[in-house]
């Protein structure tokens, strides 16, 4: 009779291992599956993924923005303008980071990044290095006047496609260059699951609209005029009374 229970009692006891053991070797195939077909289903739906990514950069730059005033122009007032060299930059980095990360989940390996490519981030580079470059001159001439200083921020449009004058032509053309290349960006990328290469014409483009941009903003605050050439005064010999 003893030797009956210790029997019953050993094959329950490898019953309950045999059983447990399974499971775990079951559901660890089933994890395995599900993480497989969460990468293979980013993958096959990259454009999904190249948007998950993107709005999550950009929520990372509006919240650099909103404390540490990243995308706004050196100026005293509050709150301060937007800048249209910082935006240009920060909107480049993000499409591009997006694309390069998505294609390389689509492709299942690291994507080289093409040379026109890096062309694209460093003419945005050199303008926003350029524009600096502009307005701390500015700032150094006791003459000037900058218009990022007698106006606060109006709006995120208004701001980064106005000079001293109210809208200027030269901004609005490279925000349109630059709006129309990233929605071309952003397609190829996302439908032929690879870094798109920009022809030579179109970064030529690029680069010149932005140097437009920096060449007419050394225009854009100009010298004030002192008061005394305004009115000059008044020589000779007063008539008599």
């Amino acid at each position: 009779t003893k030797f009956l229970y210790f029997f019953k009692a050993h094959f329950i006891l490898s019953l309950l291992y045999y059983k447990n053991g399974g499971s775990q070797k079951s559901d660890e195939k089933s994890r395995q599956a599900k993480t497989k077909y969460s990468m293979e289903y980013f993958r096959e739906h990259n454009c999904i993924t190249f948007w998950i990514i993107y709005l999550v950069l950009l929520g990372c730059i509006y919240f650099c923005d909103k404390k540490y005033g990243m995308l706004r122009d050196a100026s005293v007032m509050s709150p301060r303008p937007f800048s249209f060299s910082r935006v240009q930059i920060a909107w480049w980095t993000a499409i591009v980071i997006a694309a390069f990360i998505s294609t390389s989940l689509a492709q299942k390996h690291i994507v080289t990044l093409l040379d026109s490519t890096l062309y694209l981030l460093g003419i945005s580079g050199a303008t926003l290095a350029a524009a600096s470059v502009v307005d701390t001159s500015d700032k150094q001439n006791p003459n000037i006047q900058r218009h990022q200083d007698l106006s606060s921020s109006e709006n995120f449009i208004l701001d980064i496609l106005s000079d001293g004058n109210g809208v200027s032509i030269h901004r609005f053309q490279t925000v349109l260059f630059n709006l129309i290349f990233s929605v071309w960006f952003i397609k190829n990328a996302i439908h032929l699951k690879t870094i798109p290469d920009i022809s030579e014409n179109n970064l030529i483009l690029l680069g010149l609209s932005s140097a437009t941009y920096v060449g007419l903003k050394t225009t854009e605050n100009t010298a004030s005029t002192p008061s005394n050439t305004l009115n000059p005064p008044t020589t000779g010999t007063p008539p008599n009374s």
